[in-house]
């Protein structure tokens, strides 16, 4: 009996004890979760947040991030959700939506499927007229033009969509897509529109344009894009240039990185339970000789980033700069990548010196095109 109270009284001790231990001395080391920020510094107390309780809130969060235990215990939760429920968590705030066969979604993307993003009509208008107006600023510079629509993967391939998640009133409203395109094709911007790309060819191949645990589109798709844009190029300049070709398309059992990220945040013990086949083309480089390899500058989002390796693979261009969100600036061939300073512009150097610019923005967040860049480029084209 003793034996017994003894130990029940050891073990409501560690309960007690156990996470003050862990924190001062970290003898079980500390687990990494994917995608998580956690706070640096507890919260700074103060009369009012101690009064309305959100102080107390904070800490309590603060006290569960430092823990060592905590990543394992979410890592267990989102394990055992999966196998005994089919879902990734029971947060409903969790970013991910766990589809039909596995299928991962970005919620954004879904709750851009339901259209329920709604943008002024008359801020698409002013979006699309400086649209417009670079594309002709740049032209009457001998400067190309393109905007390219990546493409969602919950508008490509709603039908995996849990119904859980989907309503039957979105089909009553438009997205800022379709309200944005009609402008963009009345003023004759020039565009490439991966949505409508890979929406005409979804049927016409045995794969899937995007990878089960990936947000992004998977290799096949950003090869036929990067390698479409490289066409456009060439007849803009009306010049042999550099191309490749997309096949033939191999399936993998293990998808690389870039193609599982969604499942790298829903923060699994096992990930290979979904895993799923995924295609990777085999490329070659099409290209005569002395072909002409322009200087390009892009802007755009985390889509541009699998186009680049193909571009530069296959040394489509002499020099490049990706304008990650406006925010931060790539170089090629230096590879260098930095913070942008937009106020150290130097527009006739680091801008209008390319003979190509792309603007890239995704399907579900078309009213974000340029990051701010357009109507930056516009005043300094006009100064």
């Amino acid at each position: 009996m003793r034996f017994f109270s003894a130990f029940f009284l050891f073990v409501f001790a560690m309960l007690l004890l156990g996470p003050a231990v862990q924190m001062t001395f970290a003898p079980i080391p500390k687990g990494r979760l994917t995608g998580v920020v956690q706070p640096k510094e507890p919260p700074v107390l103060e009369l009012e947040s101690f009064v309305d309780g959100t102080y107390q809130k904070k800490v309590e969060e603060w006290l569960i991030t430092r823990s060592g235990l905590w990543s394992y215990l979410v890592r267990a939760e989102s394990q055992l959700n999966y196998l005994l429920f089919s879902q990734l968590s029971s947060n409903y705030s969790h970013t991910v939506v766990l589809g039909k066969d596995d299928f991962l979604y970005e919620k954004e993307y879904v709750f851009g499927y339901n259209r329920f993003t709604s943008v002024p009509d008359e801020k698409l208008e002013v979006l699309a007229d400086n649209l417009k107006e670079l594309q002709d600023l740049l032209d009457a510079r001998g400067i190309g033009f393109t905007v390219l629509i990546s493409a969602n993967k919950a508008s490509l391939y709603p039908e995996s969509i849990p119904s859980s998640f989907l309503d039957s009133t979105g089909s009553a409203r438009k997205t800022p897509y379709e309200q944005l395109m009609p402008k963009l094709q009345q003023r004759k911007v020039k565009v490439l529109d991966g949505q409508e790309y890979f929406l005409k060819r979804k049927n016409t191949v045995p794969y899937r344009f995007f990878a089960h645990s990936g947000t992004h589109w998977n290799d096949v798709a950003s090869c036929l894009i990067a390698s479409e844009l490289s066409s456009s190029m060439q007849r803009y300049f009306k010049k042999p240039m550099r191309n490749f070709s997309c096949e033939p398309v191999r399936l993998k059992d293990l998808p690389r990185k870039p193609d599982r990220d969604l499942l790298a945040i829903c923060n699994l013990w096992d990930q290979s339970l979904l895993y799923r086949p995924t295609p990777y083309p085999v490329t070659k480089t099409l290209a005569e000789p002395g072909a002409f390899r322009p200087k390009v500058l892009i802007v755009g989002s985390s889509f541009v980033w699998s186009l680049l390796r193909f571009f530069e693979y296959h040394r489509i261009y002499r020099e490049s700069d990706f304008l990650y969100y406006y925010k931060r600036k790539r170089t090629y061939p230096q590879l260098r990548n930095r913070k942008l300073d937009r106020n150290a512009i130097d527009w006739e150097r680091d801008v209008f010196s390319n003979e190509m610019i792309i603007i890239e923005v995704n399907e579900v967040t078309v009213e974000n095109a340029g990051f701010d860049f357009v109507p930056d480029a516009i005043a300094a084209l006009k100064r």
